[in-house]
């Protein structure tokens, strides 16, 4: 009976360890998913705004041509 109770607490031992493992590198793969998200997030950000400066620029330039021709 004692032996019994001894090899069940070990198999209880390695499987404890064993969702402990799984636990912590579930952990680190959500952490590099938020990461990813984060950046992926900020990549759009960034790409939008650029294209709407080059917009604001392309406009700007189209209202200064018709300005630059007036003055001459």
């Amino acid at each position: 009976m004692s032996e019994n109770a001894s090899k069940v607490g070990n198999v209880f031992s390695r499987q404890a360890e064993t969702l402990m493992s799984a636990s912590n590198e579930a952990k680190n793969h959500a952490a590099i998913i938020r990461r990813n998200a984060f950046d992926s997030r900020r990549d759009m950000f960034l790409r939008a705004s650029r294209l709407v400066i080059e917009e604001l620029y392309s406009t700007a330039i189209d209202l200064k041509r018709p300005m630059d021709s007036e003055k001459s």
